[in-house]
């Protein structure tokens, strides 16, 4: 009787010794894994100016909701630094530099205000001048 306390006593000590070692193999396998998935990787995007500015572009106008098209419009235009175009040319005497510069941002003015008008609008404003 007492060889089958003792077997049993033998055979639960070894059912619990394999126990904790599982156990304390998963945990250590558990904590290795939460390490590695937690490595993160290098962000090589890079923030830039025509980025923000791509993403302000608003979607074609076709005449539908034109207040709200306006305010994204004006904030876009203000992104790429023209907006100061809608006030027209400075008056008073420009430097060549000054004029040359103001010159390219009315092109890209006009170039970005065109590309955002649907193909029914295109024509109408295709052809106005500065100012």
């Amino acid at each position: 009787m007492s060889s089958k306390v003792f077997n049993m006593a033998l055979l639960f000590s070894l059912i619990t010794y394999v126990m904790f070692f599982y156990m304390n193999l998963w945990i250590k396998i558990y904590r290795e894994i939460l390490l590695i998935s937690t490595i993160q990787k290098p962000d090589f995007r890079n923030f830039s100016a025509t980025g923000f500015a791509a993403a302000l572009k608003p979607t074609i106008f076709d005449g539908a909701n034109y207040k709200r098209w306006r305010a994204k419009m004006i904030l876009w235009l203000m992104t790429m630094n023209v907006y100061h175009v809608t006030l027209g040319k400075p008056v008073g005497p420009l430097t060549s530099n000054e004029d040359s510069a103001f010159e390219a941002a009315d092109n890209l003015f006009r170039g970005a205000v065109i590309s955002v008008l649907g193909e029914n609008l295109v024509d109408a404003y295709m052809h106005l001048s500065t100012g």
